[in-house]
């Protein structure tokens, strides 16, 4: 799923760094949480949680739509920022 939104990371990062020209993000951790429902319940970030890149990738990862399962899950992706 990662793999397939990774232009909406790509976005946030853009966007964030024309608002701020001298933001430093090499990678980041996601932890989220899928309900059996398949919509995503919780997102968490190792950092920049209160910054527009952190609060861009909270939204793009919040729409995610997985299939319906038995049970949630919660998982754990790396992002990496490379120029």
């Amino acid at each position: 799923m990662a793999t397939k939104n990774q232009s909406g990371f790509v976005r946030c990062y853009e966007r964030a760094k024309r608002k701020d020209p001298f933001l430093e993000v090499k990678s980041m951790r996601v932890v989220l949480t899928v309900t059996a429902a398949g919509t995503v319940g919780s997102v968490t970030l190792s950092s920049h949680r209160n910054t527009a890149l952190g609060s861009c990738i909270e939204a793009s990862v919040g729409r995610w739509r997985f299939r319906p399962s038995r049970g949630g899950i919660t998982t754990e992706i790396g992002l990496k920022f490379e120029r």
